[in-house]
C-alpha cells in the first residue's frame, strides 16, 4: 500500500485509513471530553485550549501536502476572502465575549 498521504516518518508506523482516523478522533475527543468534565468541577478551562490547539495541528504533523489536500485542507490565494473571514471571526468572537460578560453581570446582580 502506498502511503503518500502520510509524512514518511509516520508512514512507517501507520496507514492512512479509517482506523487511523478513528483512533486519532477517539484519542482527541476522549481527552477533550474528560477535560471538560474536570473543568466543570474546577472552573479551570485552560487545558481545553491546549487540546483544541493540538487537534488543529494534528493534520500538519501527520499528513503530507497530498494528504492534507485529500482531506480538504488547501491554501487560498484569495487574500480578500481570507481577510473577510478573519474579520468576521474576530467580530463574532467579540460578540460572544460581550454576551458572556453581559450574562455574568446580570447573574451577579440577582
Amino acid at each position: 500500500m502506498n502511503n503518500n498521504e502520510l509524512r514518511p516518518f509516520w508512514a512507517r508506523y501507520f496507514n492512512f485509513d479509517l482506523k487511523f482516523g478513528l483512533v486519532l478522533l477517539v484519542l482527541v475527543c476522549t481527552v477533550r471530553f474528560l477535560l471538560v468534565l474536570k473543568a466543570n468541577q474546577t472552573g479551570n478551562y485552560g487545558p481545553i485550549g491546549a487540546v483544541m490547539f493540538i487537534s488543529a495541528i494534528i493534520p500538519f504533523i501527520f499528513l503530507s501536502k497530498k494528504g492534507r489536500k485529500k482531506i480538504g485542507i488547501s491554501s487560498s490565494t484569495k487574500i480578500g476572502t481570507l481577510t473577510l473571514s478573519l474579520l468576521t471571526g474576530i467580530a463574532f468572537s467579540f460578540l460572544l465575549y460581550l454576551i458572556g460578560i453581559q450574562s455574568f453581570v446580570i447573574q451577579d446582580l440577582t
